[in-house]
């Protein structure tokens, strides 16, 4: 029986999302993966605290609660992606791992060079939002790259996506169209 996982590319507009857009000339500047159905938790790196964008590392994001919850028009495109069921079994096991550890990860600031330079800067145990998704992707046999993980931008990351664009706008109405 065959499962699914989503992968939401969003812009926030916050600085640090205007300097990423600036720099990687994409229409979205972060990504998250969620599995389950409603996309209620997402899985990503990013700001844990709303008004401090240092204070980074693996967060569960939702539309609820954080940054999200905060900002009323955050732009976003739902890809939604069948995989088998070993798979999804794969990804939940790497984000569990990631739960886990989560007071030991940071986020990989120097790493945001990476995807420009296309030279990875993998400092042990951080990552960022694009590196995170590809790993997860990657590690799970879903997805495979021409490029090492940390050297993916959201952008990049998309152009990999072979599968239909689930939903596009305001991801605060997302929740309601994905579930309904």
């Amino acid at each position: 029986m065959a499962k699914s996982i989503y992968v939401i590319f969003s812009h926030s507009g916050t600085i640090p999302s205007k300097i990423i857009r600036k720099v990687t000339r994409k229409t979205y500047s972060h990504v998250s993966i969620a599995t389950s159905d409603d996309i209620t938790t997402m899985y990503s790196f990013a700001r844990r605290y709303i008004y401090n964008p240092f204070n980074s590392g693996f967060v569960l994001e939702s539309v609820n609660k954080g940054l999200f919850a905060k900002l009323p028009n955050i732009a976003c495109r739902i890809y939604k992606l069948e995989v088998s069921d070993l798979e999804y079994k794969k990804v939940k096991k790497i984000i569990n791992r990631f739960k886990r550890k989560q007071n030991l990860l940071k986020y990989n600031f120097i790493g945001l060079i990476s995807p420009v330079l296309n030279i990875p800067f993998t400092p042990k145990d951080s990552y960022f939002c694009s590196q995170f998704v590809s790993e997860v992707l990657v590690d799970s046999g879903i997805l495979k790259l021409d490029k090492n993980p940390v050297c993916i931008s959201p952008g990049d990351l998309e152009n990999y996506i072979s599968s239909d664009v689930m939903y596009e706008g305001n991801l605060k109405t997302a929740f309601t169209k994905v579930s309904a």
